[in-house]
């Protein structure tokens, strides 16, 4: 049996979370090109929400709607 490694279950955590995200803003870049920033950022803010259970804030969800609502594909990158 190996030993518990914290560091490798927090980097597969990670890169779980990052490609679900991912995915959302890939979808939300389709739907929402073209929106105005104010009904983007609500979306954005329900899809986050949805797929972490946590809620996204600012600057971050301005950015992304800013992006998304252009048509810009956001890429998703934890810290």
């Amino acid at each position: 049996m190996s030993d518990f490694d914290g560091r490798e279950f927090e980097r597969v955590a990670k890169a779980t979370v990052e490609q679900t995200l991912q995915r959302v803003m890939d979808r939300l870049q389709r739907e929402c090109t073209g929106m105005s920033v104010e009904e983007t950022k609500r979306r954005v803010a329900q899809a986050w929400e949805d797929a972490t259970d946590t809620a996204i804030t600012d600057p971050a969800l301005t950015t992304y709607a800013t992006q998304l609502a252009a048509g810009s594909r956001v890429i998703i990158r934890l810290d």
